[in-house]
């Protein structure tokens, strides 16, 4: 009897071990797979461009506020990472003039465009409604079209994920933040064109090279 007893005692123990590995075990493995959804990356939206209302408004108010000197060398609209000032004012722009009306405008941009005060930043549009950009640190593509309002609407962006230096991200943005608020398109004189909306306005100079 007591042999029977000895040997139920050790094949409990033996079971309650093993149960107590298992057990372990998965809570490990559980921990493991917790660790690795949480660590996952999410896949984000594919649009650069992607804006709202409010942004806009905030776009307006940082460039017509106060933006100092008429060489764009402000201190209180920007922050002062500050780029080339690429935005202006309207009021700023020697030569502005009324917006183009969207089917002059389409013949008129149709090509590539450097802005006027950094050259790195560019635009190309093309005749079949695609474009492709480079901000001074990331380039992309997309496509375009004029809406009832004569302004720009761009679309199906795709782009490069780069950082770059402080002053070059700070032009990037400006770039990014005209095209997003569906700009019109101004002429200045014969090459040179500002695309913008609200108030404010990037100048372009068409290359010679398109």
């Amino acid at each position: 009897m007591g042999g029977a007893l000895f040997r139920v005692k050790t094949m409990m123990s033996h079971t309650l071990k093993k149960a107590t590995i298992a057990t372990a075990l998965a809570a490990l493995t559980c921990g493991a797979l917790g660790t690795g959804v949480a660590g996952a990356a999410e896949p984000t939206s594919g649009n650069p461009f992607a804006s709202s209302s409010s942004q806009l408004e905030q776009l307006s108010s940082k460039f017509l506020g106060d933006k100092g000197d008429k060489d764009g060398n402000n201190d209180g609209g920007k922050d002062n990472e500050e780029g080339s000032g690429l935005i202006e004012k309207y009021e700023e722009v020697d030569g502005f003039k009324d917006k183009l009306p969207a089917d002059e405008a389409k013949k008129a941009i149709v090509g590539t465009f450097k802005a006027k005060k950094n050259d790195a930043v560019s635009v190309t549009f093309n005749e079949d409604g695609t474009l492709s950009y480079n901000d001074g640190c990331n380039h992309g593509s997309g496509t375009y079209h004029f809406d009832g309002a004569d302004a720009i609407v761009i679309d199906n962006l795709t782009e490069t994920r780069m950082a770059c230096d402080k002053p070059v991200m700070a032009d990037a943005q400006d770039f990014k933040s005209i095209l997003e608020i569906k700009p019109a398109v101004f002429p200045i004189d014969d090459s040179t064109y500002a695309l913008g909306a609200q108030g404010i306005v990037i100048q372009f100079v068409k290359s010679e090279d398109k």
